[in-house]
């Protein structure tokens, strides 16, 4: 019997799923968080349906749920860079600086601050680019490079 409730679940999550997809695709935001909420309601930590969510939040400009919905998003799967990318493009937009909200990424980015924008999603080409970068956008911080 918890088979086919489990089963019968799955097929109802994906159905709502698809529909939400297609919602969203056609800008339609509120009825996509309505089919999501089908299947969060279940299942709290369903990534498949936090990540459309959180495409949904950014396309309304809702940064500060979606600030909260990727934190969760890090918290379940924290290597995936996309998600703290997201995250940190959602604190800005909030006006908040990531390193004051993050204390893991403010030590990282004290230690080594290109490693830790690239263990965040950001990718330069060439490192004295990435640290010419970070001094020019963070004048309080000193920049180490790496010895040769």
């Amino acid at each position: 019997m918890a088979a086919v409730t489990t089963l019968t679940l799955r097929k109802r999550h994906a159905r709502a799923i698809s529909r939400a997809e297609r919602h969203l695709a056609k800008s339609e935001l509120m009825l996509a968080k309505t089919q999501l909420d089908i299947v969060l309601k279940d299942d709290s930590d369903h990534v498949g349906a936090l990540e459309i969510l959180a495409r949904c939040l950014w396309k309304s400009e809702e940064f500060e749920e979606l600030s909260e919905v990727t934190l969760k998003l890090t918290n379940l799967n924290p290597f995936e860079p996309g998600y703290f990318s997201l995250r940190g493009m959602a604190l800005r937009a909030l006006g908040k600086d990531l390193i004051a909200t993050d204390p893991f990424f403010a030590a990282s980015y004290n230690q080594d601050p290109a490693r830790a924008l690239q263990e965040r999603g950001f990718y330069f080409v060439r490192e004295e680019l990435a640290l010419a970068w970070v001094a020019a956008n963070t004048p309080k911080v000193r920049v180490f490079s790496r010895p040769s």
